[in-house]
């Protein structure tokens, strides 16, 4: 007798736990999802992993402005470009690491677009983030190899990076003629979505 009742009650536990299976799954969805819209945007720490993720993001923000010195294929100089001082143009802004895969096979892209639009007044700026593989000497080495005639500016503090929530690289930043942001996109692109992004702000 007893060891029915024994079984009874193990099948009864059990049908009691599958039941409540499906309430504590999705109570764990809950939780995870509210867990994700509470962590506050910008809080994340810049990454300089490489992405071929192709996202973009609109936004009218104005630009933060920065200060950082110029780098060449010759190496770091005592000269400082400061973003303001482009007011009036349009700019379109890269963020790289010397070592990014990505950023190596993007050049050529980068620099057929600063061929085709620098002569319409716009802007192009490299901004290099440093870590302990993307040193100086690294980073004036990829500026040679990629023929990069254009500013280029050495964040060595990833401040700028830190700006602009740079999470991966490369990432562009595409800047209006009124110092506000038209588009941010993060990844690979072909020269045709890039340079559609461009048209775009010198429509503005």
């Amino acid at each position: 007798m007893s060891r029915k009742t024994s079984k009874k009650e193990r099948t009864s536990k059990l049908s009691y736990l599958f039941a409540l299976l499906p309430v504590i799954i999705f109570v764990g969805f809950v939780v995870l999802f509210l867990t994700m819209q509470q962590q506050p945007p910008g809080q994340t720490v810049p990454t300089t992993q490489t992405t071929t993720v192709e996202t973009s993001r609109t936004s009218y923000q104005a630009a933060p402005d920065f200060t950082l010195r110029i780098i060449t294929k010759d190496g770091l100089t005592d000269e400082k470009f400061t973003l303001s001082s482009t007011r009036g143009k349009v700019v379109f802004m890269e963020f790289i690491m010397s070592w990014c895969s990505v950023c190596d096979r993007v050049a050529p892209t980068v620099k057929k677009l600063h061929d085709q639009y620098s002569a319409r007044g716009v802007m192009f700026v490299t901004v290099a983030g440093k870590d302990t593989r993307a040193t100086e000497e690294e980073t004036a080495k990829f500026l040679q190899e990629h023929d990069v005639t254009w500013t280029s500016v050495y964040d060595e503090r990833l401040e700028v990076f830190s700006l602009y929530s740079v999470r991966g690289t490369p990432t562009f930043v595409i800047i209006g003629r009124d110092g506000r942001i038209v588009n941010i996109i993060v990844g690979a692109r072909t020269y045709e979505d890039l340079a559609s992004e461009i048209e775009k702000a010198l429509r503005e």
